[in-house]
């Protein structure tokens, strides 16, 4: 079992089989996990051949190749077999731990049993706060609709005197590893700061609370879902995997709807930034299309000071330093997928991804994703001056005083400080890893041994000429 408390669910895990053993005529191989940045916690599992097949089931929709070893229905207790046979898990638990798409979804959280109590406590916690909320009567649990395994998703029909008048969604996030240490009041003042920030492109909630445990957002149910399910002409309720799998085609905007939709996405950006509200969480799941352009939602669970889908990569970038950084670098990952319908950029080839966009987006996606060390990253300012955006037309809003007590202030302040803490620990984690990992390349490379080889045999050679002269 993975130790309590607050963890970041993308924070990389890596899974080796390091035993096996034969009960009740099946085997149960033994796997240990370990979480290598952050808190490093170890643990162990054990989990039959069945049990990856069953996970495998669940995840082959997604369209990842995942080489999970075949059946096999006599003869599976043999120690050959069973060796082969680890070894092609092993190969399969190195594929399911690559990216926090999927080792953060709820399938592999069980499997892995990454803290899985407070993952099957979120429903319950969920539910406990509807059930205060007596105007509200839920309908039906949305499955896995998100990659996330710890936000619970709800259809609930809004009632006025016991009869239902209209359908809603219901999101329900826990409070987080970067959450600031607020009370309930002092989160549900947070929260109405942001209901006072009246901007076009900023979507307003039907409802919303924070609890002691996490925060509830209402809003209605949009038959034609968010962007992404635009992209993917994919229906909202469905599971992430499916709406989402490699395998489906998936249709990319022209490049003056992208420049559109970028542009009213910076104007939220630099007002959240002014606040400061530090909303390091776009993409095209959390982004409305309507008839004027596009409205961000979720913006209520940066509260809960949960990761991004994106944070592993920021951490592998040394010039993500600051919140602006982070604005700057999702809002490149949101560009990235517009124009190539791919969710993630692979930053491990990053001229071969550049690459497979639209010439005009090379120098923005250049500057985000290989920018130049002394210059860091462009700021959100600069990224709007750029002639992709700044012909673009946009709402001006009028001028308005955003009311914010000195103690809310100070609240987002620490929300900040606490993921930008947090970031550069974890980059100094890796990077000293890296070194290290380097070191012992190094140091086992065969010119290494060659000469280390040579120093003994010198060191004999000497040794037996000074016996000889003694």
């Amino acid at each position: 079992m993975a130790p309590d408390g607050f963890v970041d669910l993308t924070h990389p895990i890596t899974c080796t089989i390091c035993d096996w053993e034969v009960q009740d005529s099946h085997v149960e191989y033994v796997i240990e996990c370990k979480r290598t940045l952050g808190n490093v916690s170890t643990w162990r599992i054990q989990r039959r051949y069945n049990e990856f097949y069953a996970l495998n089931r669940t995840l082959e929709c997604f369209g990842v190749p995942l080489s999970l070893p075949p059946k096999k229905y006599y003869g599976n207790t043999k120690e050959r077999f069973v060796k082969e046979r680890m070894a092609g898990l092993q190969r399969f638990l190195e594929n399911i731990t690559m990216s926090p798409i999927i080792y953060a979804s709820a399938a592999v959280v069980t499997f892995l049993d990454l803290n899985q109590d407070a993952s099957k406590d979120v429903q319950s916690l969920f539910l406990t706060a509807l059930r205060n909320r007596r105007s509200w009567t839920l309908s039906e649990i949305w499955q896995n609709i998100g990659w996330r395994s710890n936000k619970t998703f709800a259809a609930v029909s809004w009632t006025k005197s016991g009869a239902p008048i209209s359908k809603h969604l219901v999101s329900w996030m826990p409070l987080g590893i970067d959450c600031p240490n607020a009370t309930i009041e002092e989160l549900n003042e947070m929260l109405e700061v942001m209901r006072e920030l009246s901007s076009p492109y900023i979507n307003e909630p039907t409802e919303f609370w924070a609890t002691r445990r996490g925060i509830g957002v209402v809003q209605p149910i949009y038959p034609d879902g968010m962007l992404r399910d635009h992209l993917y002409k994919s229906r909202a309720d469905e599971p992430f995997f499916l709406k989402y799998g490699f395998d489906r085609q998936v249709y990319t905007l022209e490049q003056v709807d992208v420049c559109f939709i970028g542009r009213q996405l910076l104007e939220s950006l630099l007002l959240l930034k002014s606040i400061p509200i530090p909303f390091v969480n776009v993409h095209c799941g959390n982004i409305l299309v309507t008839d004027t352009g596009c409205e961000l939602l979720d913006i209520q669970f940066v509260l809960c000071g949960q990761p991004s889908l994106y944070r592993p990569a920021m951490v592998r970038s040394q010039s993500v330093k600051t919140i602006q950084d982070m604005m700057v670098f999702v809002f490149g990952e949101l560009i990235y997928e517009l124009v190539t319908g791919f969710i993630v950029f692979p930053d491990h080839a990053p001229e071969q991804a550049i690459s497979l966009c639209p010439v005009d987006f090379h120098p923005l996606l250049r500057s985000i994703f290989q920018p130049d060390r002394d210059k860091g990253l462009p700021s959100l300012t600069d990224v709007i001056q750029l002639p992709l955006f700044a012909s673009i037309p946009v709402v001006r809003m009028s001028k308005k005083e955003i009311s914010i007590s000195a103690r809310a202030k100070k609240l987002f302040d620490e929300l900040a400080a606490n993921n930008e803490r947090r970031l550069h620990e974890d980059q100094f984690k890796l990077s000293r890893s890296r070194k290290l990992e380097e070191w012992k390349q190094f140091v086992n490379s065969e010119e290494q041994k060659i000469k280390r080889r040579k120093i003994v045999h010198l060191e004999q050679l000497k040794m037996t000429k000074d016996a000889s002269g003694t």
